[in-house]
């Protein structure tokens, strides 16, 4: 069964008439944001448990807020302050409230417990519901994956080091950096998580990963042989000389520097045309089983699965098409694209369409694009080699022709030389006498 994005309403609205945004925007002014606020189907089931938990007035309010805008209010209501009495009669008179007032709040104590229990067990309740229709939505995952916890605050001593050790590293080796999980309750690591509970070895590996990811677009690293550091590179001339070893590379090809050679002359070299031919059998190879993330333009691979894919980056998306999956829960499958076979109106792939990935996947392999000096200098690279391959096909050709001319004479002669051959009688086996 899957999850009803029609029925339940949450402020007056339901799932599909939600707007991502303000649904987040209304969770970070209370303070209820879920840990994944990308994902829309946790802010709204995030949206549906803290309405129940709001007074009917202030309730009406965010609803009207969502319609018309304006201010959030508070869900603490400020009550005025109480003016200041003069003399024994104003005195006496407020006794008097006070003792009215605290006998009320002894007779409505029980009501209203009751009335809170049974509000917080309903939207308890509320939510299991919510969390069981997820789970019917997506049978491969469990309540952990769907809702995982804010924090990590269960004892070390039920976790074991060395499960958490293979558990980070091998989120690390996945490339999740912002999403290593606790292998106990689920819940999302943080910084100072992993640095109080991961080993020395395995911490390493996470600073030098991170210190990785934090690196500008202009750093650069040495590809001295002996080397191994780097450096910012921000001026316009592509050569880079390394501040410790001296090292030059060209920051345009990622290459040790080419002497002799400009960048425009390095790039229709017969080494880097050939180079460049690899390269395109490399991505004719990866088009069969790869896709590019819409978002960080990463190749991904699937091994196994559903077509709904998660980046390392954050990006949910379609394997087949590279569909918004936030737009595929919102609109239904009509959100994938024509191609795709989940469309209820899917059309094949087009030859252009298959070269564009092809070439979107060179570009990748290469490192960036392909100009067009290297394509012509590839395109006169392959007619010269076919230009020199003709007349040794042609010798070949011929050659083979006089083998097997010589080989047919030499069967005629023998068989003119020897004595004729008889040929077999078949006779049927009812036949036979």
């Amino acid at each position: 069964m899957a999850f009803d994005y029609q029925s339940g309403k949450v402020f007056g609205l339901n799932f599909k008439e939600h707007d991502a945004r303000k649904m987040r925007h209304v969770l970070k002014h209370y303070g209820k944001l879920p840990e994944n606020q990308g994902d829309r189907l946790a802010l709204f089931l995030r949206l549906q448990t803290f309405e129940t938990s709001l007074d009917e007035d202030v309730s009406e309010k965010v609803k009207e807020w969502f319609e018309n805008g304006g201010d959030l209010p508070s869900t603490h209501p400020v009550t005025a302050p109480a003016e200041e009495s003069s003399g024994e009669d104003g005195e006496d008179e407020a006794d008097e409230d006070k003792k009215e007032d605290s006998d009320e709040e002894e007779g409505s104590d029980d009501e209203s417990s009751s009335d809170s229990g049974a509000s917080a067990n309903s939207g308890h309740e509320l939510q299991w519901e919510d969390r069981e229709r997820a789970l019917r939505r997506h049978p491969g995952m469990d309540v952990f994956d769907l809702f995982p916890q804010r924090d990590c605050q269960h004892p070390d001593a039920l976790l074991c080091r060395e499960c958490l050790d293979l558990s980070i590293t091998t989120d690390i080796e996945y490339g999740l950096l912002n999403g290593i999980k606790c292998p106990l309750c689920a819940a999302v690591l943080t910084d100072h998580d992993v640095l109080c509970k991961a080993s020395s070895a395995v911490l390493k590996r996470y600073s030098y990963l991170r210190e990785k990811a934090s690196r500008p677009d202009t750093f650069v690293m040495c590809l001295g042989p002996k080397c191994g550091g780097g450096q910012i590179h921000e001026d316009p001339e592509p050569l880079m000389v390394c501040d410790h070893c001296k090292f030059k590379t060209c920051v345009k090809h990622k290459l040790p520097w080419h002497q002799g050679q400009s960048c425009d002359e390095f790039d229709v070299d017969d080494s880097q045309i050939e180079r460049l031919e690899q390269e395109e059998a490399t991505a004719k190879l990866l088009a069969k089983d790869s896709r590019i993330c819409p978002k960080c333009k990463e190749c991904v691979v699937r091994s196994d699965g559903c077509d709904h894919m998660q980046c390392r980056c954050g990006n949910s998306w379609c394997y087949l098409c590279g569909a918004d999956w936030e737009n595929i829960l919102r609109l239904g499958d009509a959100a994938h694209g024509r191609n795709c076979p989940n469309n209820p109106d899917s059309h094949s792939r087009t030859r252009s369409q298959n070269s564009a990935n092809e070439t979107a996947l060179t570009n990748l392999v290469h490192g960036r694009p392909v100009n067009e000096a290297q394509t012509r200098a590839k395109y006169a690279k392959q007619a010269a080699r076919r230009e020199a391959m003709r007349p040794l096909a042609l010798a070949a050709a011929e050659q083979r022709m006089k083998e097997q001319a010589l080989a047919k004479s030499d069967s005629d002669s023998s068989n003119k030389s020897g004595p004729p051959k008889k040929k077999a009688k078949l006779v049927s086996a009812w036949e036979e006498k």
